[in-house]
């Protein structure tokens, strides 16, 4: 220790000689040091004693107390004061203490103390809950159990002699639920209520109610509490949380809004009352106006919560904007979906260190794309998961293997096939091509790792394809069920995703790129033909007579539904329908309709 920090056995030692020579003052301030460190030893309490006995009647007086004086100093005060029969203010700046230092087991002093019949007897009851009221502020009573348990039975004894001052009983039963002692603190809340049935008392069994998990009984109390105070916005808040744990939203939603009938901009119920809207309504619109007022409001805690919330359910905000043209959206396969909770599962712990590597078998009612099977494995292997076996229930109609539009001359074998991305053994999709050379692979890849925007990518597309101008189209698209390694931080089927979109920009420079996209509209359905169909959608733009073949093309697709199961070519053939100037208004408005069922 240095000379400015004496150890405590410094500080007793310099005390017992301060005491020798008379200099009581100096010894108390080296004497509060050492009990600081632990008030508790046994020769730390017999000097505290020594001083106590050459101190004048007045011996507190030795530390004056200061404004901001040091804890050490003022717990000494206060057992100098215990000592000489000032029991309130013992007590209440011992408590004051506590409030600052929990860790420090000054209250067993109090043990001792109490062993005098009067000692308790002269305190009073006000002073000291009020002192008590500021460890309830500012101290975790849970992780403090010792410190607990001494101010609660210290306020027991008081209140064994003064059974009739609310506030003390009031204190006292908050301390109780404080320390987790929520059983006692509801018995001592029920007493104040029997004996007072004010606004405070109900507000106390409510709480207590509420820790113990009884939310019936915690709203009985609080709906008590507001035909005492009906102006009480607070209650209305613990009514309207209580009431969306219980999981009646409407009810929650109504309490909530009562308050901001009062106060509009208020804190806690403005953001409750923003996503609870969205819950109730099932609107994804007001979803999203709720994480805009969390996003333009970090200084706000419960928005920040409620987001928090939000997000950890697994929900991800849309993205802003137009889809295929300022974002690209996320598949949303059951297969992915599936994968997504096996993954959060191993995250959260759920599933054993024997079981992460086992194979995992799922059962999907309908043949979903090839792109979501390839994709959904290799996110499990990225992550060091087993293998997935996948079982198709169902094949809908028309089948999605076969090839559109081949005509049966194709179909006999009496002429070549169009080149298809995709081959089936049974419902088990293969690619239907080698891999492609490393450096088309790379330089995909380089376009699909930038942030998507359709204008961006297509000026960078155009480049590439004059860049590889001698590659064979085939070979670009090879990428799309071929693609590169993607970012660590993207998920597989994302990635897959921006490939095959990228690849498909670069092939609809070229007049023999296009042919192939158009073919692989017609090949086997999976998301190669839709990122094919924004592909020759965003070539055709505005040009009436580019858009023709195409807007044609789609429109006949769209008419081909599945009879059943996900359809992942849907939502693309809608969005591209729509962006097409040759659609006559009429089929707008039903394309619109379409559109806002798909993204409901």
């Amino acid at each position: 220790m240095s000379a400015s920090h004496p150890s405590p056995e410094q500080d007793l030692a310099i005390a017992r000689a301060a005491i020798a020579r008379g200099d009581l003052s100096h010894a108390a301030r080296h004497l509060a040091g050492a009990l600081a460190a632990d008030p508790l030893h046994p020769e730390f309490l017999e000097t505290a004693e020594a001083l106590l006995r050459e101190a004048p009647e007045n011996a507190a007086q030795l530390i004056p107390l200061n404004e901001g004086g040091w804890f050490g100093e003022v717990a000494l005060r206060a057992w100098l004061l215990a000592r000489t029969g000032n029991a309130t203010e013992a007590l209440s700046l011992l408590l004051q203490v506590v409030a600052v230092k929990p860790e420090v087991p000054y209250l067993a002093w109090t043990r001792r103390w109490f062993e005098s019949p009067g000692f308790v007897r002269a305190v009073e009851p006000l002073p000291v809950a009020a002192a008590a009221e500021q460890i309830l502020r500012g101290v975790d009573l849970s992780a403090h159990p010792a410190t607990a348990d001494s101010a609660i039975e210290l306020l027991a004894r008081v209140r064994a002699v003064h059974p009739e001052v609310p506030e003390l009983l009031l204190v006292h039963a908050r301390m109780l639920r404080g320390a987790n002692r929520f059983q006692e603190g509801l018995e001592s809340a029920l007493a104040y209520e029997r004996a007072y049935s004010n606004w405070t008392a109900a507000i106390a069994v409510a709480g207590a109610y509420r820790c113990l998990g009884d939310v019936p009984s915690a709203l009985d109390y609080f709906r008590l509490a507001l035909t005492r105070k009906p102006e009480d916005l607070a209650v209305r808040l613990d009514i309207g949380d209580l009431l969306w744990v219980e999981g009646k939203s409407q009810e929650a939603l109504a309490s909530y809004e009562e308050v901001l009938a009062r106060e509009p901009e208020h804190a806690w119920a403005l953001p409750s009352a923003l996503l609870l809207r969205a819950q109730v309504t099932g609107d994804a619109a007001l979803l999203r106006d709720f994480l805009r007022f969390a996003e333009q409001h970090p200084e706000n805690p419960r928005a920040q919560d409620l987001r928090q919330e939000v997000l950890a359910a697994g929900y991800t905000p849309p993205p802003e904007g137009e889809p295929w043209v300022d974002y690209l959206p996320e598949p949303s396969e059951a297969t992915i979906s599936a994968v997504l909770k096996v993954l959060a599962a191993f995250a959260e712990g759920e599933v054993g260190a024997n079981e992460a590597n086992e194979e995992m078998k799922l059962t999907v009612s309908c043949l979903e794309a090839p792109s979501a099977m390839l994709s959904a494995r290799r996110q499990l292997a990225t992550q060091g998961r087993g293998e997935l076996r996948v079982t198709v229930q169902n094949i809908p109609k028309p089948d999605p293997r076969v090839p559109r539009q081949q005509g049966w001359l194709q179909r006999l074998g009496f002429r070549p096939q169009r080149p298809a991305l995709w081959r089936y053994e049974g419902t088990e999709a293969h690619p239907a091509v080698e891999p492609p050379a490393a450096r088309v692979s790379e330089r995909i890849g380089a376009l699909a790792a930038k942030p998507f925007h359709l204008g961006r990518w297509r000026a960078e597309a155009a480049t590439l394809a004059r860049e590889l101008a001698e590659v064979r189209p085939l070979e670009i698209a090879a990428t799309m069920v071929h693609p590169p390694p993607g970012p660590s931080d993207t998920m597989a089927w994302n990635w897959l995703n921006a490939v095959q979109v990228a690849a498909a920009l670069v092939l609809a420079e070229s007049e023999a790129g296009r042919a192939l996209l158009h073919d692989i509209v017609l090949g086997p359905t999976d998301w190669v033909a839709g990122a094919a169909v924004v592909a020759l959608t965003a070539y055709a733009g505005e040009d009436r007579e580019k858009a023709g073949p195409v807007l044609g093309m789609i429109v006949k697709l769209l008419g081909e539904r599945p009879s059943q199961g996900h359809w992942c070519l849907e939502y693309p053939l809608v969005v591209s329908a729509l962006r097409m100037s040759g659609s006559e208004p009429e089929s707008r408005d039903w394309l619109q309709e379409w559109r806002r069922r798909l993204e409901s």
